[in-house]
């Protein structure tokens, strides 16, 4: 890894795009970008947030000239001078809906041609509601350059094989062999030579998943959380091993702190979460020598706000908002993505990249207490395993008084087992709802294979 050091200005070749400055297209170009990171992670937050202002400002007027939500929203907005965090704040919030329901309208009509071609971009619609949006090359060249930053950061040799589980479009990955090739995939490709990676889709059973993993024994997986923790129970109960497992990295869900330890307890190893989107990009990152979050200033503006707009402080959770960066082709600004996450203080590691110490998740995801407080609460599988024989576990609130409890399991609890979870349940949720738990043969996935531990469907 790269020690601080001072960073300077880089020239661009990108119209519009002064922080960091890419070239575009080429492997020396993506080296170009991560050897710029490599350099601003250690800035300080103050200068990080001079730098994140000067691109906002050609964001923002390139949205004001070419895309037709902003011209009216933007039209009092003056641009000529330096942009403020004060003006900044001043800008209105993009909801998920106005997005769900652009119909065009966040599109731009005159992209640089310097950004590269122009692809639609759609969400996994977890929410029922899947946003589609236009990004760039330009755009995915900054993912690259964040997807080699974790590569980095998480320490792996690229030599070694890289398995991943989740949602993918061919069909051959939902065969019980899945998918191959010969290196990682773009990030690194004309930059380091790698060793194969191979993938397999989501939906697929569990024993099928291990099987393959045992078959192909991977030294690097990234899945999603859930799936993770279903696999580690499924190999610590059948004594399976993957022997070259060095390096686990999750996405796509909210990571628990049960899940990390029993990747620490089995493997020796921690989790390397990542805080992501399809239509943003990266959000955050994991420290390399914490649990906690790195925000990826480079790639977005990132705001955690409390119910009237105001920036949180260090402890406090709040909504996220954020602003890609780079994307030309249908900018987001002040995008409430739908999560919370909790702000922490400046890391030790020395990087001035902004902390979040959690990430809460979706308002779909959040307890509603009948007092009106809300919060995310620790529940899963994992938290029954030692009351019951229970394979599958999810915890949906109907009402704020009651929660539903689906069990998949072989027979039925005892009423000894049942007073236990209830009693853990009660416990894990903060108030004495009124639980009713029904028995089902199987909780399914999302259609991207993401799995949903609770639901609400009162603050939904």
């Amino acid at each position: 890894m790269s020690e601080p050091g001072k960073y300077r200005d880089f020239l661009s070749r990108v119209e519009g795009v002064v922080f960091p400055a890419p070239l575009l297209g080429y492997a020396a170009e993506r080296l170009a970008l991560q050897h710029q990171l490599q350099l601003t992670e250690w800035l300080s937050p103050e200068e990080m947030e001079v730098r994140q202002m000067a691109q906002l400002r050609y964001l923002l007027q390139h949205a004001k000239e070419h895309v037709p939500h902003y011209r009216i929203q933007l039209q009092d907005v003056d641009l000529a001078k330096p942009l403020t965090p004060d003006v900044w704040r001043s800008l209105p919030i993009l909801t998920r809906d106005q997005v769900v329901s652009h119909d065009g309208r966040l599109d731009s009509a005159g992209v640089p041609a310097s950004h590269g071609k122009i692809y639609e971009q759609s969400s996994s619609g977890s929410t029922g509601k899947p946003v589609r949006i236009k990004q760039t090359m330009l755009a995915n060249l900054y993912w690259q350059g964040i997807t080699l930053r974790d590569h980095l950061w998480s320490d792996r040799s690229f030599r070694g094989k890289f398995a991943f589980i989740r949602h993918l479009e061919s069909e051959a990955a939902r065969r019980p062999e899945g998918v191959r090739n010969k290196a990682w995939g773009t990030s690194t490709r004309g930059i380091f030579p790698t060793g194969p990676s191979v993938g397999m889709h989501s939906t697929l059973d569990i024993d099928t998943q291990v099987e393959w993993l045992v078959r192909e024994q991977p030294h690097y997986l990234l899945s999603y959380p859930s799936l993770v923790r279903g696999l580690l129970m499924h190999m610590e109960k059948n004594n399976v091993r993957l022997k070259n497992l060095t390096s686990v990295g999750t996405f796509g869900e909210v990571l628990d702190q049960p899940t990390r330890n029993l990747c620490r307890d089995q493997y020796g190893i921690k989790i390397a979460d990542i805080y992501s989107s399809q239509e943003t990009g990266y959000i955050a990152l994991q420290c390399p020598d914490h649990d906690h979050y790195h925000i990826q200033s480079e790639s977005a503006y990132v705001e955690i706000l409390d119910k009237k707009n105001e920036s949180c402080a260090v402890g406090e959770t709040g909504r996220v908002v954020l602003t890609p960066l780079h994307n030309f082709a249908s900018p987001l600004i002040r995008y409430e993505v739908g999560d919370y996450a909790t702000v922490g203080e400046p890391c030790d590691c020395g990087r001035g990249l902004p902390v979040l110490n959690e990430i809460i998740g979706r308002t779909r995801n959040l307890l509603t207490h009948p007092d009106g407080r809300i919060h995310r609460p620790s529940v899963g599988i994992m938290s029954y395993r030692d009351l019951a024989p229970v394979q599958q576990v999810q915890l949906i609130q109907t009402t704020v008084d009651d929660v539903e409890v689906k069990i998949v399991m072989q027979g039925k609890l005892t009423p000894d087992q049942d007073a236990k979870m209830r009693a853990e349940i009660l416990d894990q949720l903060d108030h004495d709802f009124n639980i009713d738990i029904h028995y089902v043969d199987r909780i399914a996935r999302g259609p991207t294979g993401k799995f949903e531990d609770f639901v609400s469907r009162v603050s939904a």
